[in-house]
């Protein structure tokens, strides 16, 4: 109750609390082809959605990652698991020059390191 008090000031402004909100990927086991669009570390829940249906061979899934962060794809990349069936592009759009350890994963790996921002609508025409 003391905090309560502490805390408490004459205003005019209601508060407004939003939220929760589900997942972006909640519908996802309902579909079996996929496209997963991520930005920055919005890559989370879609990792979820793709580590939970790696193990279903009925399922494809195809993963468009955009990320600024060196770092953050550096440790992405070391913990991915991707759906190899699916095409998984990574698009870095950061400054910093990337690590060329990691644009040798494009001769290794299922996924592919691109520069620059994806252009959705010919990656996924309607």
């Amino acid at each position: 109750n003391a905090v309560h008090e502490a805390l408490q000031r004459n205003t005019v402004r209601p508060v407004w609390v939003c939220g929760p909100f589900a997942s972006p990927y909640g519908q996802a086991k309902f579909f079996d082809n996929q496209i997963l669009i991520a930005s920055g570390i919005g890559i989370t829940p879609a990792l979820s959605v793709i580590r939970s249906n790696v193990q279903k061979a009925s399922r494809r899934i195809n993963l468009i990652w955009a990320t600024r962060d060196p770092h953050m794809l550096e440790f992405f990349l070391e913990h991915l698991v991707l759906d190899n069936s699916g095409w998984n592009l990574i698009f870095y759009t950061g400054k910093e020059p990337l690590n060329p350890v990691l644009l040798e994963l494009n001769n290794t790996s299922s996924a592919k390191i691109l520069t620059g921002r994806p252009d959705l609508m010919t990656l996924v025409p309607s």
